[in-house]
């Protein structure tokens, strides 16, 4: 097929309007699944931030003689102090005044529109942080502080408060975060009146990986009840959130007829010990599957998010967007978690 020599087409034209659609489209996930589960906020006052925990002495049979005329007193135990710190997290942006002021496809403004998009990038920032192995780093004038994220409190016990049995499931040679003092705290936990543990200036140690099972899971559930938890939260990354889905407990696939739908996969999970929500999360390493007690975790805020209008320099508008917080772990016994997974 050939054109015609004197045919006028849009090739040539110089004067069609662009066909741009009224809209942008976003294919970056804005969900975080660990923050979003926290069930406490939190106001701070300091770079470090410090919070006490305690347990009950340990159930026992409880006799005495009747009349009894000499009551002997038992050693008190001292709270265990904990700590993380602050973390901070900006981003920053500037658009020019003609940026902001020719016409734009799907945005009113653009200043706009990159403060919004900086504010989900923030918060998934956060997420990242905290719902991984995240270092806590004390903070100095050289030294860019960061706090320790949920993979470093699980399974390691105050000395003399909460001791239960081991919450993390570890692959060979997988070990806890090691706790480390800082400053001039102690960290025996046990010695009344001065005894602090600080959160972790060290991190968990990856073990040798090995297949998510369904006995893993529920020995972990187990510990983690037994120590005083109630773990409502499952969070897995995508490989092991399908193999979760894939458990005996599973096995019978539910089809609803009208809809032609196949159910294979779980949001849930009822165990001996309660009921669990199976929350997927693209954020957490997909190594561990993260055993939690949503109610023993809070974020504590120094400075919560606000947009900062900076000086204008030349002709451009700045902002920066920014909030300084850290990850609390109200009771450490109480959260658990599978570690050192396949993820292939």
């Amino acid at each position: 097929m050939t054109q015609f020599a004197d045919v006028f087409d849009s090739i040539d034209a110089k004067g069609n309007r662009e066909d741009l659609t009224d809209m942008i489209y976003r294919i970056s996930p804005t969900e975080t699944p660990f923050v979003t589960m926290v069930a406490g906020r939190e106001s701070a006052e300091a770079i470090e931030h410090e919070w006490q925990v305690d347990a009950l002495a340990a159930a026992a049979v409880n006799a005495v003689l009747e009349g009894d005329q000499i009551a002997t007193t038992t050693a008190l135990v001292s709270t265990g102090r904990n700590a993380n710190g602050q973390q901070i997290m900006r981003k920053t942006l500037s658009v020019s005044g003609t940026q902001e002021v020719v016409r734009h496809a799907g945005r009113a403004s653009e200043l706009a529109y990159q403060i919004a998009k900086a504010g989900e990038e923030l918060k998934r920032d956060m997420e990242v942080g905290f719902s991984q192995k995240t270092q806590h780093i004390v903070r100095t004038a050289t030294v860019i502080g960061q706090a320790s994220g949920y993979e470093n409190w699980v399974g390691f016990h105050n000395t003399g408060q909460g001791v239960g049995l081991e919450t993390v499931s570890r692959g060979t040679s997988g070990l806890n975060a090691t706790p480390v003092p800082f400053g001039f705290f102690a960290t025996d936990g046990s010695t009344a009146g001065t005894g602090k543990t600080p959160s972790t200036t060290a991190v968990a140690v990856d073990g040798t990986q090995r297949p998510l099972t369904e006995a893993l899971l529920k020995g972990v559930i187990q510990m983690v009840w037994t120590n005083g938890g109630k773990a409502d939260v499952i969070l897995a990354g995508p490989k092991n959130k399908q193999n979760i889905s894939a458990f005996s407990g599973n096995a019978t696939r539910f089809i609803n007829a009208d809809e032609k739908e196949l159910i294979a996969g779980i949001d849930w999970y009822t165990s001996d010990f309660g009921r669990h929500k199976i929350v997927p999360s693209r954020f957490n390493r997909d190594r561990t599957v993260g055993v939690l007690t949503s109610e023993l975790w809070a974020v504590a805020y120094l400075r919560p998010y606000m947009t900062v209008k900076l000086a204008k320099v030349a002709d451009a508008e700045n902002r920066m967007l920014l909030t300084e917080a850290t990850l609390v772990c109200r009771n450490l016994s109480g959260n658990g978690a599978v570690a050192d997974l396949t993820t292939t």
